[in-house]
């Protein structure tokens, strides 16, 4: 604590002191003087009964006015200060009051007594006790009061304040003189007073701040000796600890089943290796303080190793993982996940290594892996037989109509005027060596030109319709061979990337579902815009696309709503392809909308929940995604599927 701070807390604690001081000495006389004002209205009521308590006028009597006097004008006195005594004790105006009350108190009294001089002593009295507030104020206040109390009783009833009935109107001034010069000496009285306040104030004030300091010192002292035996007790504990620690870490390092090593981080030298870590790898402890990581981890050079910890020396992490192999005494392999450490300290730095064989996690990775494949081999020729259904039902559909055409052509063939034609031939050459005669004069020879020309007309007709079937047959034809197409499609091995036209792979989806799509009366609403080709796996979008249209007709097909479309839409944002397929079908309540995309996972009675688990895991091998969005049951359903625009992808779709 400086000068200056402990001169103005001095100061200020001096003036709040003087202040409550002050105060104290005001509320007392306050209390002092209320109750001198209520023993003054009794004894005036005593004295006005003794003195004169009855006026007689002739035969009748009556109470004496100054009784009157005495207890109303005494009473009216004695309220207003006592009641500000009571609710305002040490107020300025509570004291002023006090002392205008007073005095007309002494005024009342000299007027009970007849103006008799030995009354007007109450006035000195009254002054003494007004001087309890060590306020000059105060005085000049009873002052001014019993002074004009004197000056108008004087000029208009001298009786009452001098006791006779005439008086010189200047003998106030003699009663106030005396006053003044009382005054004098207790204005005096009162400034010394307050002075001895002020200065017993600062001396309390100094005081108390060097009890304070003292104490603070004390308090500072002994906190110091508290917090070093603390201190040191703390250290004696941590020090019994530390070894305790050490101990008890020491036997977790060993007992571990963890691999734990510490290392020198210059030399690379085991220093400790525990027992899990030795009976993994078969050598002893005193073998591996031979060692180094190096001889352990076949994968690794003393270069990319230094490489690998080089972080951890420059203290620009401080754990560095990785996985790599270890290497047995008889030679033999396991998988490694590797947690490294520095540990720095004044003896030097080291490694601390905490490894775990993760051979049973590799192997758990590898048949979760196998899992996977078959369940998405599954899902594809689950797929690929609900598809393969729709193919022949449209193949089969197609093959009534091949089947029709045939029989027309069946019939017309039968009913075929070619053997008429024969008869007419066979007539001509009966009639061979006189055809005009047979054809002009004969009956037969002359309708047979009509004959020929009617059977030219028919035959031209079976021309142009077997014309027509025949085209017919060709195009029934095509359109099994494209379904057949697109199931191969479908169905074809994946692993090649190359340029797709997304809007002719989604005409081939749609050609997939083409049977089932009209079976159940779901039309299809295309919005493409123009997007540059994905160079992708053909078949596993193919799979993704049928997957989702399927979805739809699906969701379609199990809700009984007005509309029965699908939307499939084709656009760009920024660097990805965006391809959405809507539906307006059941939708896809909100509990359900993080698992759709789970292993299993189906709302349908016939559904085996492979579709769009595989579909989702294909979007992510070709680099995009595939999220749903569904405002709740009844509102259908938007599947969205991302494909990145990779840098080959620079035609555009149409």
């Amino acid at each position: 604590m400086n000068h200056s701070t402990v001169a103005t807390s001095s100061e200020e604690l001096a003036a709040r002191l003087f202040k409550e001081q002050r105060h104290k000495q005001c509320v007392e006389t306050d209390q002092t003087l209320a109750i001198l004002m209520v023993v003054q209205w009794i004894l005036g009521i005593i004295a006005a009964l003794v003195i004169a308590p009855r006026t007689w006028i002739g035969d009748t009597s009556s109470v004496n006015i100054h009784v009157w006097a005495a207890i109303l004008l005494g009473g009216l006195l004695t309220s207003l200060p006592v009641t500000l005594a009571v609710m305002y004790p040490g107020q300025k105006l509570t004291r002023h009051v006090i002392a205008v009350a007073q005095m007309l108190w002494s005024a009342l009294l000299i007027h009970l007594s007849g103006g008799r001089i030995e009354t007007h002593f109450h006035v000195f009295g009254s002054l003494a006790y007004l001087a309890f507030y060590r306020d000059w104020k105060v005085i000049l206040t009873a002052t001014i009061v019993v002074a004009t109390d004197h000056m108008v009783r004087g000029v208009v009833y001298p009786q009452s304040v001098f006791g006779v009935l005439t008086a010189s109107p200047f003998r106030w001034l003699e009663h106030a003189g005396w006053v003044v010069f009382e005054d004098v000496i207790l204005i005096g009285s009162c400034v010394r007073g307050i002075r001895e306040v002020r200065e017993n104030s600062s001396r309390r004030a100094d005081l108390e701040l060097t009890n304070v300091r003292i104490e603070s010192e004390v308090q500072t002292r002994t906190s110091e000796l508290l917090t070093a035996n603390e201190q040191l007790a703390t250290e004696i504990v941590e020090r019994r600890e530390s070894q305790a620690r050490e101990s008890q870490l020491g036997r977790i390092v060993e007992e571990s089943l963890n691999e734990i090593y510490i290392f020198d981080a210059e030399t690379l030298t085991f220093n400790v290796v525990n027992r899990g870590a030795r009976e993994n790898l078969g050598y002893s402890l005193n073998a591996l303080r031979t060692m180094t990581p190096l001889d352990l981890k076949p994968d690794f050079t003393r270069e990319s190793f230094l490489q690998q910890v080089q972080p951890l020396l420059d203290s620009t992490t401080e754990v560095i993982q990785f996985e790599t192999r270890h290497r047995r005494i008889d030679g033999s392999h396991y998988p490694v996940s590797v947690n490294l450490q520095i540990s720095r300290r004044d003896g030097g730095s080291q490694f601390v290594a905490m490894i775990q064989d993760i051979t049973e996690r590799v192997r758990a990775e590898a048949e979760l892996a196998t899992l996977q494949q078959a369940h998405m081999e599954s899902a594809r020729f689950a797929g690929m037989a609900e598809i393969a259904t729709g193919v022949l039902h449209n193949v089969g559909n197609v093959l009534n109509g091949v089947n029709v055409s045939a029989n027309l052509l069946t019939e017309r063939l039968v009913s075929n005027r070619i053997d008429n034609l024969q008869k007419a031939i066979a007539m001509l050459e009966e009639h061979a060596d006189d055809p005009g005669t047979f054809l002009t004069q004969d009956e037969k020879g002359r309708r047979l030109s009509t004959y020929l020309r009617r059977l030219s007309d028919s035959l031209s007709d079976d021309r142009v319709f077997m014309q027509g079937e025949v085209g017919s047959l060709s195009e029934k034809v095509d359109h099994i061979k494209e379904i057949v197409q697109a199931q191969q499609s479908y169905a074809g091995r994946g692993g090649n990337l190359e340029m797709i036209d997304l809007s002719d792979a989604i005409e081939l989806a749609l050609r997939a579902n083409d049977s089932s799509l009209g079976r159940h009366d779901i039309d299809i609403a295309r919005e493409f815009d123009d997007v540059p080709a994905v160079k992708t796996d053909k078949h596993q979008l193919l799979q993704i696309l049928v997957n989702l249209i399927t979805n739809a007709r699906n969701a379609i097909k199990e809700y009984d709503g007005d509309k029965r479309c699908i939307t499939l839409r084709i656009a760009q944002d920024d660097d990805v392809v965006r391809i959405e397929v809507c539906d307006a079908g059941m939708g896809i309540a909100a509990e359900n909308l993080d698992r759709i995309f789970s292993h299993g996972f189906t709302t349908r009675a016939t559904g085996h929940g492979f579709g769009l688990h595989s579909s989702a895991n294909a979007a992510k091998e070709l680099g995009g995604s595939l999220t749903v969005h569904s405002d709740g049951p009844g509102h259908g359903a938007t599947f969205t599927l991302l494909l990145p625009i990779r840098k080959e992808s620079s035609c555009v779709v149409h």
